[in-house]
């Protein structure tokens, strides 16, 4: 209840009957059609890759030339470069989790994207990279410098159902 403050009321725009719940299906109908029309990726050498590198932006690049250097030691890595992140294209890389069962996702930036690869892979990969080089009790300077701690690594690799969890971290140093 409210009895001990002012109550706290929500006023939209759409006031009429059920023209609320109205925009709310017309904008669920705008958001489907963007997800079939506009996913835009570009996917370098998945298909016999044993390690697929999933970056976007500058990171991108990063991999590319990590994914280059690997090769030359005769691994199969591909590069998976989500164009859109919104939508994400989580069904093409659903599709490609079926073929290849490791995946790096590389970022520069706090993290966001590995959420959008978790759940695109989930349950499909057996292991679950993770960047995290903080203890569980170093989680406020984790937060920080942007970076996971090895506890909340492991709830995300327990979510996701993957067999093994490989943590590491690239210094900047």
């Amino acid at each position: 209840g409210c009895r001990a403050r002012t109550p706290n009321v929500i006023r939209t725009l759409y006031m009429g009957d059920g023209e609320l719940e109205a925009k709310g299906i017309a904008l669920q109908e705008k958001y489907k059609l963007i997800r079939e029309k506009e996913v835009m990726y570009e996917a370098v050498d998945c298909d016999s890759a044993e390690l697929v590198l999933v970056a976007f932006g500058i990171g991108a690049r990063l991999a590319l030339s990590a994914k280059n250097m690997i090769e030359k030691e005769g691994r199969k890595i591909g590069l998976f470069r989500p164009i859109t992140l919104y939508p994400f294209p989580e069904k093409e890389l659903s599709m490609l989790a079926d073929k290849t069962k490791k995946f790096l996702a590389v970022e520069l930036n706090a993290g966001q994207m590995v959420e959008d690869v978790r759940l695109s892979v989930c349950g499909k990969a057996d292991v679950f990279f993770c960047e995290s080089p903080f203890l569980a009790e170093e989680e406020e300077r984790g937060r920080e410098r942007c970076h996971l701690t090895s506890r909340q690594a492991g709830l995300l690799a327990r979510e996701a159902g993957v067999k093994q969890l490989r943590t590491f971290h690239f210094s900047p140093k």
